[in-house]
């Protein structure tokens, strides 16, 4: 778990950071970064969340909790998805798959916990 809030922490400052540092004439690409830096901030409360309920050992409310957050992050490739092919945007992509894998890991054990 505290792999996953890791790496939503630094993918969203990546994201922020080349948010601002786009000229304010390219609204459109700011747009979509603060759209991301918005849902990984939501992720990342879906994560605290899924710890309280790990730490409680109620495995059914982790997987809730852990979905969400993958579907804040996947809110966040459909945003990506509408920019401009650059290394940035491939970067932003595969960092939000790998937070995806590292959700599907805690998934996983959630799984084995629980039967």
């Amino acid at each position: 778990m505290s792999m996953a809030q890791s790496h939503a922490n630094k993918t969203a400052k990546v994201i922020w950071d080349h948010y601002n540092g786009k000229p304010s004439r390219k609204n459109e690409i700011r747009l979509r970064y603060n759209r991301c830096v918005v849902k990984y901030a939501d992720a990342m409360k879906q994560l605290k969340e899924a710890k309280k309920f790990m730490l409680a050992g109620e495995m059914k409310s982790v997987k809730h909790y852990t979905l969400l957050a993958v579907d804040r992050v996947d809110s966040c490739d459909s945003e990506l998805m509408k920019l401009p092919e650059t290394n940035n945007k491939k970067k932003f992509l595969q960092s939000n798959k790998e937070f995806k894998d590292l959700c599907d890991i805690i998934m996983g054990i959630c799984n084995k916990v629980s039967s």
